[in-house]
């Protein structure tokens, strides 16, 4: 079974198709793959933020819970 993949490993990658894609003598073909790939890892890096997002979310509420418990 494939790793999963991280948000860091996907912005390296994103870095380097970025670079690859700003050099010349990319042909079309290519170009469009690398497009392709980067739109992929563009959309692995959103839903990596939004679960981090939602965990930091709910250990803000967990906290604050806590806290009016204690009060």
């Amino acid at each position: 079974m494939p790793k999963k993949l991280t948000y860091e490993n996907a912005i390296a990658e994103l870095e380097l198709i970025n670079k690859r894609l700003s050099e010349e003598g990319v042909g079309l073909d290519d170009m469009i793959k690398l497009y392709e790939r980067g739109m992929e890892l563009a959309a692995v890096c959103t839903k990596r933020l939004n679960e981090y997002g939602d965990r930091m979310q709910a250990v803000k509420e967990k906290y604050n819970k806590e806290m009016n418990e204690n009060e």
